[in-house]
This record gives C-alpha cells, sequence and structure tokens, in this order.
C-alpha cells in the first residue's frame, strides 16, 4: 500500500467580512483528518494582515 503526503496552504485575511466562514472551513478540514503542520501570520496594521495555516495529510495512492 503506497502513502503520501498531501500538504494544504490555507490563509485567512484579517478585517474581511468571511473570517468566521473561513475559520469553520479550517475547523472542518482539521475534523476531515488534516493535520495541521505550523502556522503564523504578518501584521499591516491593528485591523489588517493574515493568517497561513500548513496542513497535511496521508493519502493512499491505491484508494
Amino acid at each position: 500500500m503506497a502513502m503520501r503526503k498531501q500538504i494544504k496552504i490555507y490563509s485567512i485575511e484579517i478585517g474581511k467580512d468571511n473570517n468566521e466562514i473561513r475559520e469553520m472551513r479550517l475547523e472542518q478540514l482539521v475534523n476531515d483528518g488534516w493535520e495541521i503542520i505550523t502556522a503564523g501570520g504578518t501584521s499591516a496594521g491593528a485591523s489588517t494582515g493574515f493568517v497561513f495555516v500548513i496542513l497535511q495529510r496521508e493519502i493512499d495512492d491505491e484508494a
């Protein structure tokens, strides 16, 4: 059985109206088996910037 890792980079722009929807989507990814490897962010001021999350999961190439 051949397994490989799949990587996903997920970002949320701080100060946007859809943040709650993006956060719920990130939670769903974790619930679906994605593992958070690392997270970080940038800031361009008090109310703007980005948060990024790098996730991975193992998938079966033969499935």
